[in-house]
């Protein structure tokens, strides 16, 4: 969804740039304004892109290849993990933040288990198959579409619940709203990541290996 922002972003600044470079030429009068300005004015628009684009691109790195892993290495240390080295490899920041927090992961009454482990696994195989799950799912023109907004609810459910559950492990007051609004913004997410790095968890330090479920 942020993705398609950016991408219509790009767009908007593309035509603004052909918008203007058009007016120019309909009110020039004389061929220096057209050649000058014009071109000046889209080169301006072209660079600002082009520095969109690579502090987006910056900034996704920053945030999920350097920080996230950083903040689930050190939680993932104080629960008493065996191995938090795993934040540091693809996938494996998916992986510790459904499996750190030690109750039920519930998606409305529908999907619940205490098999997060298995939650990690399928969530991560989702993962690397969405594209095609996408491509088959829109088969079926209209049913197929109706499919695919369903799967895009269900994958945000899931992402939702994992960040509640990490949330409520460290006993932050009103996560379901917090928990939203990480899943919309990333940032803040990164944010909380850093803040459980003082907490304790509910099961305590260290305790990860022999935790008593929360239901």
């Amino acid at each position: 969804m942020g993705s398609i922002a950016i991408w219509g972003f790009y767009g908007i600044m593309f035509l603004i740039g052909d918008f203007i470079f058009i007016e120019k030429i309909k009110n020039a009068g004389s061929w220096d304004a057209i050649v000058q300005l014009p071109e000046f004015t889209r080169f301006v628009v072209y660079i600002v892109i082009i520095f969109i684009i690579v502090c987006s691109f910056a900034l996704n790195f920053l945030l999920n290849r350097i920080m996230r892993p950083i903040a689930l290495f050190i939680i993932a240390r104080h629960a008493g993990y065996k191995y938090p080295w795993i934040a540091f490899v693809p996938y494996g920041s998916y992986y510790l933040e459904f499996v750190l927090p030690i109750r039920d992961f519930n998606v409305l009454n529908w999907i619940k288990t205490d098999k997060r482990e298995t939650i990690a696994w399928t969530y991560i195989a989702n993962d690397l198959l969405k594209s095609l799950v996408k491509s088959i799912l829109g088969i079926v023109p209209l049913l197929g579409s109706v499919l695919k907004i369903g799967y895009e609810l269900l994958i945000y459910m899931f992402k939702w619940r994992k960040i509640y559950d990490l949330l409520k492990t460290f006993r932050f007051k009103s996560a379901m709203t917090w928990a939203i609004l990480s899943v919309l913004f990333k940032p803040v997410y990164i944010v909380f990541l850093f803040i459980m790095c003082d907490r304790e968890p509910d099961y305590g330090y260290g305790r990860f290996e022999c935790p008593v479920m929360i239901g």
